[in-house]
């Protein structure tokens, strides 16, 4: 099953929305707000993301380098939008 994932970042915690490709919530959250924090709750939450989506910020490109480069990665993520 294909999923896709919302990010709204804040300073100290992200919400984080999983859906399926009809648009089906399978799953709303938060947690920290660093590459490290994000990138296990997607494993454990979203392990079939197929794009990432996160607001325009001054967080955003921090949070887009760090996820893109985080190396343990189980998920095959096609593309990180911003």
């Amino acid at each position: 099953m294909k999923q896709y994932v919302g990010l709204d970042i804040s300073q100290d915690q992200t919400s984080i929305c999983v859906v399926d490709e009809s648009g089906r919530a399978l799953w709303q959250g938060k947690c920290a707000s660093t590459p490290e924090a994000i990138a296990a709750t997607l494993r454990s939450k979203a392990p079939q993301a197929e794009r990432i989506g996160l607001e325009s910020g001054p967080l955003s490109i921090w949070l887009c380098h760090g996820l893109r480069g985080e190396q343990q990665k189980p998920w095959e993520v096609r593309q990180l939008w911003w």
